[in-house]
């Protein structure tokens, strides 16, 4: 049938009754049309996300169904969404993303240039602060200067193919419960699959806009990292991450007894900052957003990152696992972050 669905989108939402609802209302303006569209609502927690899903969803798509998640993380989420997928093309698409009325089909545009290939978005925050802008800068520098290769979870393409059921439990692991887009990916590409970045495919997704919100997000984050990369790999990383955030502290110490020796230990941080200063420049130079003026805000920011990703290494190294959240910053349960926050 010329209506029968060409896309299935898979949504896990964990208490998310406060923002489902928009992430669904976008799906319902794509281009494409609705009725291309089967969409499977993964809801777990406590709160009425299922609820607020089936009431905003139901009748308005080529197929749409509600499912309950009685325990697990996203990954396992994923896995039970991905098993009714019916459709050649499946998007994952996290529930506090709203993607821009021709987002997916700009995703279904990419892959069909590749049919071997896996396609990420670019996400924008939704609320914009300082510390969003910080969260942004990171992405830009990593998408859309030069495109690290990784997946980035907001919402993705990915051919059927790419997700047999028999192997759901390999690419979406249970003990995988942060970076679970970074695992997929390196996954993925074991298997011959190709990361593609599609920049015109735009959505706005909720990202720490506190500092705390930051800080928590930033310590999940990089535990799940840690985790993942070999030993080797992160062991170099977390001795960068030391190099750079002693030179300040190290530099002060050294002053007391010689100015060229304090030069000496702050040299890394120097050179850091002035290499992160000239992709800042390029980002305008090339119409990706002016970041020039927070510059000194990102470099300290980026020191906290790198404290966490220490931390997260010593974590490692001695043995101590410690509990990891669904996910990041929320709103509180009934609010929504405010209309002057919100980018236009």
């Amino acid at each position: 049938m010329s209506d029968s669905p060409i896309v299935s989108i898979v949504i896990p939402a964990r208490d998310e009754e406060h923002v489902i609802a928009g992430c669904i209302q976008s799906l319902a303006r794509q281009s494409i049309g609705a009725s291309r569209m089967e969409v499977v609502v993964v809801a777990a927690g406590s709160d009425q996300t299922g609820a607020v899903a089936k009431t905003e969803g139901e009748g308005r798509f080529g197929a749409f169904e509600v499912l309950q998640l009685d325990s697990g993380n996203k990954n396992a989420a994923l896995q039970l969404g991905c098993r009714r997928a019916r459709a050649d093309v499946v998007v994952l698409l996290d529930a506090d993303t709203e993607p821009e009325d021709g987002a997916i089909a700009e995703l279904l545009r990419v892959m069909s240039n590749d049919t071997r290939s896996v396609v990420h978005g670019a996400a924008s925050p939704r609320v914009v602060t300082w510390i969003s802008r910080y969260w942004e800068l990171n992405r830009r520098l990593v998408k859309d200067l030069d495109f690290d290769g990784n997946l980035s979870g907001e919402f993705v393409a990915l051919p059927r193919q790419a997700l047999p059921t028999a192997e759901l439990p390999q690419l979406f692991p249970a003990d995988v419960s942060a970076q679970d887009d970074l695992y997929l990916g390196r996954t993925l590409r074991q298997r011959g699959w190709r990361i593609v970045y599609a920049p015109q495919a735009r959505a706005t997704t909720l990202v720490p806009w506190t500092l705390r919100g930051l800080m928590t997000t930033m310590l999940r984050s990089r535990r799940g990292l840690m985790r993942l990369l070999p030993l080797w790999d992160a062991a170099s990383q977390a001795a960068k991450s030391a190099v750079l955030v002693a030179a300040f502290p190290l530099a002060m110490l050294a002053w007391r007894r010689s100015d060229v020796l304090a030069l000496m230990c702050l040299a890394p941080l120097l050179v850091h900052a002035v290499a992160t200063g000239r992709k800042v420049v390029n980002l305008h130079r090339r119409g990706l957003g002016d970041f020039r003026a927070m510059l000194p805000a990102f470099v300290c920011l980026d020191l906290i990152g790198r404290s966490c990703k220490l931390w997260a290494f010593l974590e490692r190294i001695v043995g101590y696992t410690s509990p990891v959240p669904f996910r990041g910053q929320r709103p509180a349960v009934g609010r929504s972050p405010g209309p002057a926050l919100r980018r236009a």
